[in-house]
């Protein structure tokens, strides 16, 4: 598949999937993050990611500057993908995109999302975040080495570095751009998750959510860094899978909780 959205995995077999979680990947990812999802989602929810430009497949084309560049590309690839109820989820970097496409499509008044999921990323930009597009390109990259963001070997192949720090750089600029006074205020519920060790989103950030949101919040914490969600996949995406289903099939559960409680268990 080419373009912004593509189908991670093969598509469930007739018509079991119920609903789609479209997966916005964190700085400098690609859809690629998310090639391991639909066999733990289950076949009732149908993983689609977003491919930005300037990255993998779509690396000769120019990449976006800003995290409404972004949700308006989404935005405008989407309505292919909603003809059935669909969630969105962002890791870092992807819930600020999640929460533009979310206000963009609110916006337009097109088919918007049952919940908006948010992982490893409070409500306004983290600093320490924006802080490492600051940082030369070797000590960028070892930095993310010693947060666990990046191999241990990829500080020292010189070929992993330029198009994958070019990437990451792009995205901590638009995360750096993207001022909370111009954050957007949706109408979808959010869920929001934190890793207990996180050093750039503790879960104390997480309640800010609910100034960006008429709905409700919830939250929820698990084991791990910054990066929980790849550290702990099998225990983090069903948790995801459900609340979607969840949200989709019974509105009226949502409910605000403590960080820490999955509300749709």
């Amino acid at each position: 598949m080419t373009g912004w959205i593509r189908r991670s995995g093969p598509a469930p077999a007739g018509a079991t999937a119920r609903a789609r979680l479209l997966c916005l990947p964190h700085a400098g990812g690609a859809a690629s993050a998310f090639r391991r999802w639909p066999r733990a989602a289950g076949p009732e929810l149908e993983i689609l990611a977003v491919q930005p430009p300037g990255r993998q497949d779509r690396v000769d084309e120019a990449p976006c500057r800003s995290v409404e560049e972004i949700a308006g590309g989404v935005a405008d690839a989407l309505d292919a993908w909603t003809d059935r109820p669909f969630a969105v989820f962002g890791h870092s970097f992807g819930a600020a995109v999640g929460l533009a496409l979310t206000a963009e499509l609110e916006r337009r008044g097109a088919p918007a999302p049952a919940l908006l999921v948010v992982a490893g990323a409070g409500a306004r930009p983290s600093a320490a975040m924006v802080a490492l597009g600051a940082l030369d390109d070797d000590a960028l990259l070892a930095e993310l080495v010693r947060r666990g963001h990046a191999p241990a070997w990829a500080a020292s192949t010189p070929e992993m570095g330029p198009l994958a720090l070019a990437a990451l750089r792009v995205d901590l600029e638009a995360l750096a751009a993207y001022r909370p006074a111009h954050r957007p205020r949706v109408a979808c519920p959010v869920y929001a998750l934190a890793g207990d060790a996180d050093p750039i989103t503790p879960p104390s950030a997480l309640r800010d959510w609910t100034g960006l949101t008429s709905g409700p919040v919830s939250t929820a914490t698990f084991p791990g860094g910054h990066f929980f969600v790849r550290e702990h996949q099998r225990a983090v995406v069903p948790v995801v899978a459900r609340a979607v289903l969840a949200e989709v099939d019974q509105p009226d559960r949502r409910v605000q909780v403590a960080s820490g409680d999955d509300p749709w268990r």
